[in-house]
């Protein structure tokens, strides 16, 4: 084991020791982004993949800058904080009360927006005339099905099945609703699940915990476990459908591993997360030319359609610098980079640390469905920072939307609560 990885997991230890004293959040954002990151460089160190290679000191600067930056964009809030009282999580757990929730409009939002997915689901389906599972070739098929602007409400399926779930759960009696939201439950996962697309089938999953670990005394080792269970199911069941043509072994063969065949099954999950950094150092130090916005603008200039026209016209490149075509993501900061070079890794992680942990100390605060929402799209955005740029996706802004809109909506108005402490 390598001195970086050994200082990393050191680091690690201690945080999850820290999880245990008595009245902590483990969910607060700036151990959850230590904890993420911690683990991502301290396994890339571990160089298990001849793909990987020793990083320029650059390539290490280049890196270590966001990831402090946003640290120091949290640590910003936390003073500001510091001498204010700030509600207890025993607190905001207890302001919960189910009667704070309009049951009635939430059922008719969720099944407008049931309706409205199978409407543009239908509509896919018959413009494209296939689903992904029932093809040949479905992880090449699965890249292809989808049509702008018609099929937008089928990406609107993680809002559906949180809402779902959260109203089975949270909502009292009406028990024949509840049997209508299983049934929206059942059929918009197994439908979803025909375009072999998992991320968006865990994040109602992800949404829910947050949720009853905010605001319900549901958090029982049993139920976490049962959440669990189905989360690593749900990643790894249509992870299997997709592989289906190739086995553990030869994606170990084909990474090019250096450890023992046996341990074939830990190729993927080690390499889709270490690879985010290999390519994020390879390509950083290789980078002469910088994009201005275009990458940190996905979402805009995707829904005005003028992201194909500008990277087409401007000849830019998808995937500079990749290291493997099996591995084409390089963690969050790396759009920064690209558009605005080290200021980019610089300024924008301590206006997005800044604004997290903002809403964090919000939903402390005022704790209702529509903080602890939003707050949970936050943590979304920090669990997968070593991977994807999630926050800056049409399709995840789409949601965010959808989510404050309809939790809005059906939030009934109440007073700040009162109990404070200096919990962390």
């Amino acid at each position: 084991m390598t001195p970086v990885s050994i200082v990393c997991f050191s680091i690690l230890a201690l945080l999850f020791v820290s999880m245990f004293r008595k009245g902590t959040d483990v969910l607060s954002p700036a151990r959850l982004f230590l904890i993420i990151w911690l683990i991502a460089i301290g396994l890339a160190d571990l160089k298990l993949s001849r793909f990987q290679f020793e990083w320029s000191a650059y390539s290490w600067l280049t890196l270590l800058v966001p990831i402090l930056s946003m640290l120091l964009g949290m640590f910003f809030v936390y003073v500001i904080n510091y001498n204010k009282k700030i509600p207890k999580i025993s607190s905001v757990r207890a302001e919960f009360r189910s009667s704070d929730i309009d049951g009635d409009k939430f059922f008719f939002l969720i099944m407008a927006l049931f309706v409205l997915y199978c409407v543009s689901f239908i509509t896919t389906y018959m413009i494209r005339g296939f689903l992904p599972m029932f093809t040949k070739m479905p992880e090449v098929a699965r890249t292809k099905w989808g049509v702008f602007g018609y099929g937008v409400f089928v990406l609107s399926i993680p809002s559906i099945l949180y809402f779902s779930l959260a109203y089975i759960f949270l909502v009292p009696k009406n028990f024949s609703k509840k049997i209508i939201v299983s049934l929206i439950i059942i059929v918009g996962a197994v439908s979803y699940s025909t375009l072999l697309q998992r991320f968006y089938l865990l994040l109602p999953i992800i949404f829910l915990l947050i949720l009853f670990y905010y605001m319900t005394k549901k958090m029982k080792p049993r139920n976490v476990l049962i959440f669990f269970v189905v989360f690593f199911a749900l990643f790894y069941g249509i992870s299997t459908i997709r592989m289906s043509r190739y086995a553990f072994d030869i994606l170990y063969y084909l990474s090019d591993m250096k450890y023992g065949s046996q341990y074939a099954v830990f190729t993927e999950p080690y390499m889709y997360v270490t690879m985010n950094l290999e390519n994020y150092a390879k390509a950083v130090q290789n980078l002469n030319q910088y994009t201005y916005g275009f990458f940190t603008a996905d979402f805009l200039l995707f829904a005005v359609r003028l992201k194909p026209v500008i990277q087409e016209y401007v000849n830019i490149p998808e995937f500079p610098s990749m290291i493997s075509n099996a591995y084409n993501t390089y963690s969050m900061f790396f759009i920064y980079y690209r558009d605005f070079g080290f200021i980019g890794v610089f300024a924008i992680p301590m206006i997005l640390g800044f604004g997290i942990n903002t809403l964090y100390y919000w939903m402390r605060k005022r704790p209702d469905m529509n903080s602890i929402s939003i707050y949970a799209l936050c943590i979304i955005v920090i669990i997968f920072s070593f991977f994807i740029p999630i926050l800056h996706w049409i399709h995840f802004t789409f949601n965010i939307i959808i989510i404050y809109s309809v939790t809005k909506m059906i939030q009934k108005k109440k007073e700040g609560i009162t109990n404070t402490g200096s919990e962390g």
